[in-house]
Protein backbone atom coordinates (compact mmCIF):
# COMPACT_ATOMS: atom_id res chain seq x y z
CA UNK A 1 0.00 0.00 0.00
CA UNK A 2 1.06 3.76 -0.41
CA UNK A 3 1.14 6.25 2.11
CA UNK A 4 -2.01 7.66 0.92
CA UNK A 5 -3.86 4.56 2.00
CA UNK A 6 -2.38 3.76 5.22
CA UNK A 7 -3.10 7.56 6.14
CA UNK A 8 -6.52 6.38 5.46
CA UNK A 9 -6.72 3.19 7.23
CA UNK A 10 -4.60 5.20 10.38
CA UNK A 11 -7.71 7.87 10.06
CA UNK A 12 -4.27 10.57 10.04
CA UNK A 13 -5.74 14.05 9.06
CA UNK A 14 -2.91 14.12 6.80
CA UNK A 15 -4.52 12.11 3.94
CA UNK A 16 -7.76 14.77 4.25
CA UNK A 17 -5.40 17.83 3.66
CA UNK A 18 -4.43 18.26 0.33
CA UNK A 19 -4.65 20.79 -2.93
CA UNK A 20 -5.49 20.49 -6.57
CA UNK A 21 -6.09 16.39 -5.56
CA UNK A 22 -2.66 16.36 -4.12
CA UNK A 23 -2.39 15.56 -0.69
CA UNK A 24 0.18 15.62 2.30
CA UNK A 25 0.77 12.10 1.95
CA UNK A 26 1.11 11.75 -1.58
CA UNK A 27 4.00 14.24 -1.73
CA UNK A 28 5.58 12.29 1.36
CA UNK A 29 5.28 9.10 -0.56
CA UNK A 30 6.88 10.60 -3.48
CA UNK A 31 9.78 11.90 -1.06
CA UNK A 32 10.23 8.97 0.90
CA UNK A 33 8.55 5.68 -0.91
CA UNK A 34 12.39 4.64 -1.93
CA UNK A 35 13.51 4.81 1.21
CA UNK A 36 11.00 3.01 3.41
CA UNK A 37 12.88 0.09 4.68
CA UNK A 38 16.11 1.99 5.29
CA UNK A 39 14.76 4.69 7.81
CA UNK A 40 15.78 4.00 11.37
CA UNK A 41 14.36 6.97 13.38
CA UNK A 42 11.41 9.16 12.30
CA UNK A 43 10.59 12.22 14.17
CA UNK A 44 7.09 13.82 14.33
CA UNK A 45 6.63 16.84 16.49
CA UNK A 46 2.53 17.10 17.75
CA UNK A 47 0.83 14.19 18.46
CA UNK A 48 -2.34 14.80 18.82
CA UNK A 49 -4.65 11.09 18.90
CA UNK A 50 -1.52 8.97 17.62
CA UNK A 51 -2.90 7.97 14.13
CA UNK A 52 0.00 9.92 12.26
CA UNK A 53 2.54 8.09 14.49
CA UNK A 54 0.70 4.57 14.25
CA UNK A 55 0.75 5.63 10.06
CA UNK A 56 4.62 5.89 9.99
CA UNK A 57 5.57 2.91 12.29
CA UNK A 58 3.44 0.66 9.53
CA UNK A 59 5.14 2.83 6.35
CA UNK A 60 8.95 2.80 7.98
CA UNK A 61 8.90 -1.05 9.56
CA UNK A 62 12.28 -0.92 10.07
CA UNK A 63 12.07 2.51 12.10
CA UNK A 64 11.90 3.83 15.81
CA UNK A 65 9.37 6.47 15.94
CA UNK A 66 9.21 9.62 18.18
CA UNK A 67 6.44 11.77 18.90
CA UNK A 68 7.04 14.91 21.07
CA UNK A 69 4.06 16.72 22.45
CA UNK A 70 3.27 19.54 24.82
CA UNK A 71 0.36 17.61 26.24
CA UNK A 72 1.22 14.86 28.50
CA UNK A 73 -2.20 12.70 28.16
CA UNK A 74 -0.29 12.15 24.40
CA UNK A 75 2.37 9.37 26.53
CA UNK A 76 -0.60 6.84 26.12
CA UNK A 77 -0.52 6.23 22.34
CA UNK A 78 3.53 5.22 23.47
CA UNK A 79 4.17 1.25 21.85
CA UNK A 80 6.65 -1.05 20.90
CA UNK A 81 8.28 1.45 18.32
CA UNK A 82 6.37 4.52 19.26
CA UNK A 83 8.27 6.64 21.97
CA UNK A 84 6.15 9.63 23.46
CA UNK A 85 8.15 12.31 24.75
CA UNK A 86 6.77 15.49 26.37
CA UNK A 87 7.68 18.71 26.44
CA UNK A 88 7.58 22.38 25.05
CA UNK A 89 9.14 23.22 21.59
CA UNK A 90 9.79 26.56 22.66
CA UNK A 91 11.70 25.69 25.68
CA UNK A 92 15.68 25.58 25.08
CA UNK A 93 16.57 23.06 28.15
CA UNK A 94 13.98 20.37 26.35
CA UNK A 95 14.92 21.01 23.14
CA UNK A 96 18.75 20.32 24.30
CA UNK A 97 17.51 17.26 26.12
CA UNK A 98 16.23 15.91 22.92
CA UNK A 99 19.30 16.74 20.58
CA UNK A 100 20.91 14.74 23.20
CA UNK A 101 18.62 12.16 23.13
CA UNK A 102 18.00 11.41 19.64
CA UNK A 103 21.48 11.67 17.89
CA UNK A 104 20.52 10.53 14.32
CA UNK A 105 17.18 11.61 12.48
CA UNK A 106 15.94 10.24 8.85
CA UNK A 107 13.17 12.38 9.24
CA UNK A 108 11.61 14.67 11.17
CA UNK A 109 8.41 16.62 10.97
CA UNK A 110 7.20 19.76 12.48
CA UNK A 111 3.88 19.46 13.01
CA UNK A 112 3.40 21.26 16.49
CA UNK A 113 2.07 24.86 17.93
CA UNK A 114 2.33 26.50 14.29
CA UNK A 115 4.22 29.15 15.71
CA UNK A 116 7.08 30.42 13.53
CA UNK A 117 9.30 31.46 16.41
CA UNK A 118 8.99 28.03 17.93
CA UNK A 119 9.95 26.17 14.48
CA UNK A 120 13.00 28.09 13.88
CA UNK A 121 13.96 27.29 17.69
CA UNK A 122 13.42 23.91 16.97
CA UNK A 123 15.03 23.73 13.75
CA UNK A 124 18.23 25.74 15.36
CA UNK A 125 18.54 22.71 17.95
CA UNK A 126 17.61 19.67 15.49
CA UNK A 127 18.37 20.02 12.46
CA UNK A 128 21.34 18.84 13.23
CA UNK A 129 20.86 16.03 14.12
CA UNK A 130 19.67 14.56 11.16
CA UNK A 131 21.76 12.55 8.59
CA UNK A 132 22.84 14.01 5.51
CA UNK A 133 20.75 13.05 2.86
CA UNK A 134 17.95 13.31 5.47
CA UNK A 135 14.31 15.74 5.38
CA UNK A 136 13.48 18.20 7.94
CA UNK A 137 9.49 18.95 7.13
CA UNK A 138 7.52 22.07 8.37
CA UNK A 139 3.99 21.91 8.24
CA UNK A 140 0.76 23.78 7.91
CA UNK A 141 2.20 26.46 6.95
CA UNK A 142 -0.88 28.93 6.40
CA UNK A 143 -1.17 28.92 10.20
CA UNK A 144 2.16 31.37 10.04
CA UNK A 145 -0.22 34.30 8.27
CA UNK A 146 -1.16 36.57 10.93
CA UNK A 147 -4.23 37.45 9.37
CA UNK A 148 -5.46 33.64 9.53
CA UNK A 149 -4.16 32.47 13.29
CA UNK A 150 -3.71 35.81 15.24
CA UNK A 151 -7.47 36.81 15.76
CA UNK A 152 -8.06 33.19 17.44
CA UNK A 153 -7.51 31.95 20.89
CA UNK A 154 -5.46 29.23 20.23
CA UNK A 155 -5.44 28.06 23.78
CA UNK A 156 -9.21 27.30 23.45
CA UNK A 157 -9.33 26.13 19.89
CA UNK A 158 -6.17 23.51 19.32
CA UNK A 159 -5.81 20.69 21.49
CA UNK A 160 -2.71 20.90 23.87
CA UNK A 161 -2.07 24.32 22.95
CA UNK A 162 -3.45 25.57 26.50
CA UNK A 163 -0.08 23.91 27.70
CA UNK A 164 1.78 26.68 26.25
CA UNK A 165 3.34 29.38 28.59
CA UNK A 166 0.98 32.07 29.33
CA UNK A 167 3.58 34.50 28.73
CA UNK A 168 3.60 32.78 25.14
CA UNK A 169 1.39 35.09 22.86
CA UNK A 170 1.02 32.30 20.55
CA UNK A 171 0.94 35.32 17.79
CA UNK A 172 2.58 34.91 14.06
CA UNK A 173 4.36 36.94 11.44
CA UNK A 174 4.84 35.57 7.80
CA UNK A 175 7.41 37.90 7.53
CA UNK A 176 9.14 36.50 10.58
CA UNK A 177 9.09 32.71 8.52
CA UNK A 178 10.18 34.30 5.17
CA UNK A 179 13.15 36.07 6.69
CA UNK A 180 14.11 32.51 8.17
CA UNK A 181 13.52 30.67 4.79
CA UNK A 182 15.06 33.88 2.46
CA UNK A 183 18.07 33.57 5.30
CA UNK A 184 18.60 29.66 4.23
CA UNK A 185 18.22 30.26 1.01
CA UNK A 186 20.92 32.83 0.74
CA UNK A 187 23.20 30.54 2.62
CA UNK A 188 22.60 28.15 -0.23
CA UNK A 189 23.81 30.82 -2.81
CA UNK A 190 26.69 31.61 -1.31
CA UNK A 191 27.90 28.14 -0.23
CA UNK A 192 27.38 28.72 3.45
CA UNK A 193 28.49 25.25 4.83
CA UNK A 194 27.59 26.00 8.61
CA UNK A 195 24.22 26.00 7.33
CA UNK A 196 24.27 22.07 5.34
CA UNK A 197 20.96 22.47 3.49
CA UNK A 198 21.30 21.70 -0.21
CA UNK A 199 17.32 22.00 -1.01
CA UNK A 200 14.25 24.25 -0.15
CA UNK A 201 11.18 22.36 -1.74
CA UNK A 202 7.97 24.66 -1.24
CA UNK A 203 4.41 22.67 -1.49
CA UNK A 204 1.23 23.85 -0.55
CA UNK A 205 1.53 24.46 3.08
CA UNK A 206 4.76 22.36 3.44
CA UNK A 207 8.82 23.42 3.20
CA UNK A 208 10.81 20.33 3.02
CA UNK A 209 14.61 20.86 3.65
CA UNK A 210 17.06 18.81 2.78
CA UNK A 211 20.10 18.39 3.88
CA UNK A 212 22.98 17.95 2.29
CA UNK A 213 25.10 14.45 1.79
CA UNK A 214 28.38 16.29 2.54
CA UNK A 215 29.49 18.79 5.35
Amino acid sequence: MNLQQIGAIALTDKSRHSYKGVSYLNIYDSLFHQRRLGVKCFVEIGVLNGASLRMWADYFPNALIFGIDINPECKKHESERIKILIGDQSDDGFLSQIRDQIPCIDILIDDGSHITRHQIQTFTYLFSRVIPGGFYVVEDLRNSYEEFIDGHNLRKIWPGMCYNKDSDSLKNARKDFNDWMLGIIKQMDFHDKVNQVCAVHNYPMIMVLEKALEG
